[in-house]
């Protein structure tokens, strides 16, 4: 039988082609998307975990071994923190060890050298290594303040900057629940302990486990939320998408198929009727049908092979732009290709022994010789196109309606595909673009307690120096810097004699004029803006702008009393509480009112201080 149907589809050559054609491109792009969507699902965790570790998250803190945390379904890496050692007036750098659990569960790469085994051996962050003493070479000793003693340490290693990519806690302070920076030798000398937390599962899995695993340790700890909201948060989606493309893929073949099968069966289905005068059974036509869609089937995927390589690429390129395979993912892209092949087969296989129904319906004289057209209403339109295509065109439409609707679908939804295709080729690009944008953000979150009426930060805040932002202004390949003091802890104080309608009624909507420091008044809910040279002059056309310099510009919410200009050429002052060396202190500043704005678009919620 098997070397019957062989004969039967050579005889049948440029049949037997385009069969095997169509289904190698539908199994290979159905096996394209299984294998690229893996490779970029692959990539997409890699480029997470370098970025912000492989960890769930963190307990900070716990009194628990790491030989009972290993007992649980996820694995633990310890690190703990020693000291703080302040670098400059601004920078502090947390000292602490990793054991090596820790570093491959964070994925932390060494630049040079190796991390720290032996006593007074140290790796450093390059970052904080080239603040520190970036003179400092691999296998020079340095002396540093560790723990109140003066330490003669060996640098062994520099480290890949990891600490700053990181999810840390909202009350962050260095020294407590940071990452070291400065490593050191493993010294297991602490009550407490701190782990990442690493789960084996999916991400959404991982981040449930993480949830419930905080709870049981009353949240001495975080959950990664970089590496899930930021790192991974289109990882489902992309399993998704797949799967819808392959189901629409799958139903779009279907139809294809059907179509192809039914001019393929048109004339095949004469022969079957040959067969059967001869003495064939049912049995033995279902046979011969099967084997030929086994031809065909095995011809394809030999076909669809170098297509899905091809196909493969070319979907990485167009959407994620890299991707990698592991092999660890084979058997599961193996799995699923097998169920999608098997499925496609059984469509075939259906597809093509609909045809042998029709002996039960038919005699085999009416099949033999085609009797299956018989005069309907219809045909009288023929007759009305004297234009051999208009006339070619109605008796498809009034002969075949069935093969001529199915034509039509399938041309249809082809074209939708295709339109969505690029649709949400275009969107991917946007939306998984792995091309490296770079930003700086100064400031996360932040903690203050109100001391006096004033807002005093708890720890001081991760601000870009006023010198230092001018200075990455000028860098070469910076666009453009979006500069937004940090004014959280400034106070902008007014005295009473110099209240006027507008700030009154705001120091009313959003605090209240009992707020007092001394005996000036504190304006509450203030936004502040740095206004350069340009933006002046969209304000002010004829004034000059050195006039303005070292002055505020007021933007008051509109009233029905207008007595703000009264302002003009006053002084306001403005107040900071800060910590030092554990002692409260205070920063007072005073400055000129160069002019007072009033705005419709301020009356609910904007007070805006305006400088340069």
């Amino acid at each position: 039988m098997i070397k019957f149907s062989i004969k039967l589809l050579i005889a049948r050559l440029k049949w037997f082609l385009v069969m095997t054609i169509a289904l190698g491109i539908t199994l290979a792009f159905i096996t394209s998307l299984i294998t690229s969507s893996e490779a970029i699902k692959t990539s997409l965790k890699n480029k997470a975990y370098k970025n912000y570790g492989e960890h769930s998250g963190l307990l900070i803190g716990i009194k628990e071994s790491k030989s009972l945390l290993n007992n649980n379904n996820f694995d633990a890496g310890e690190y703990q923190l020693i000291d703080t050692l302040k670098i400059s007036e601004d920078l502090s750098a947390t000292i602490g060890w990793m054991n090596i659990d820790a570093f491959k569960i964070g994925h932390i790469n060494l630049i040079k050298g190796k991390f720290p085994t032996n006593e007074n051996e140290v790796a450093i962050e390059s970052f904080y290594l080239e603040k520190l003493d970036p003179t400092w070479k691999l296998g020079d000793t340095k002396k540093l303040l560790i723990n109140n003693n003066v330490t003669q340490v060996k640098l062994v290693g520099i480290i890949e900057n990891y600490s700053a990519k990181w999810s840390v806690p909202y009350n962050i302070e260095k020294g407590v629940n940071d990452f070291p920076n400065i490593l050191v030798a493993n010294k297991d000398n602490s009550l407490t302990s701190n782990f990442l937390i690493k789960f084996n599962k999916d991400p959404k899995e991982n981040e449930e486990e993480m949830l419930k695993l905080l709870e049981i340790y009353n949240d001495q700890g975080i959950i990664n939320e970089k590496l899930f909201y930021k790192g991974l948060n289109q990882y489902d989606n992309i399993t998704n998408l797949t799967f819808f493309f392959q189901i629409i893929t799958l139903i779009v073949a279907s139809f294809c198929f059907w179509s192809l099968f039914y001019y393929f069966n048109f004339f095949q289905l004469q022969k079957d009727a040959l067969f059967k005068a001869a003495g064939s059974n049912n049995l033995n036509l279902y046979k011969l049908h099967f084997f030929q869609c086994l031809i065909i089937f095995l011809s394809s995927i030999l076909f669809s092979i170098p297509l899905n390589i091809a196909l493969h690429k070319l979907i990485i390129k167009k959407t994620f732009f890299e991707g990698e395979l592991n092999p660890s993912q084979l058997s599961t892209i193996i799995n699923t290709v097998s169920i999608w092949i098997i499925i496609l087969f059984t469509i075939v296989v259906i597809i093509s022994t609909k045809s042998i129904n029709k002996f039960n319906k038919k005699s085999i004289n009416n099949i033999l010789h085609n009797n299956s057209h018989s005069k309907n209403k219809g045909d009288y339109l023929i007759y009305k196109f004297s234009s051999f295509i208009k006339k070619q065109l109605v008796i498809q439409m009034v002969q075949y309606p069935k093969h001529s609707l199915l034509i039509i679908f399938n041309l249809s939804i082809c074209t939708m595909i295709i339109l969505f295709s690029f649709f949400l080729q275009k969107e991917s690009e946007g939306i998984w673009d792995a091309k490296q944008d770079y930003y700086i953000d100064s400031q996360e979150i932040y903690a203050y307690e109100n001391i006096q009426n004033l807002n005093v930060l708890a720890h001081k805040g991760l601000t870009f120096p006023i010198h230092e932002v001018k200075q990455l202004e000028q860098t070469r390949g910076i666009k453009y810097i979006d500069k937004n003091p940090f004014m959280i802890d400034v106070h902008p104080l007014i005295k009473p004699n110099l209240l006027t309608s507008s700030i009154e009624n705001w120091i009313k909507q959003n605090g209240s004029l009992n707020n007092l420091y001394e005996q000036d008044i504190i304006i509450p809910n203030v936004s502040y803006r740095i206004v350069n040279e340009v933006e002046f002059g969209e304000i002010y056309k004829s004034n000059d702008f050195e006039s303005f310099k070292g002055k505020i510009l007021l933007i008051l919410p509109k009233t029905e009393i207008n007595n703000n200009s009264k302002l003009i050429g006053e002084k306001l002052s403005f107040i900071k509480m800060y910590r030092e060396s554990g002692q409260l202190k205070t920063k007072k500043w005073e400055f000129e009112v160069f002019d007072v704005i009033e705005s419709a678009n301020s009356n609910e919620n904007n007070m805006s201080i305006n400088y340069h």
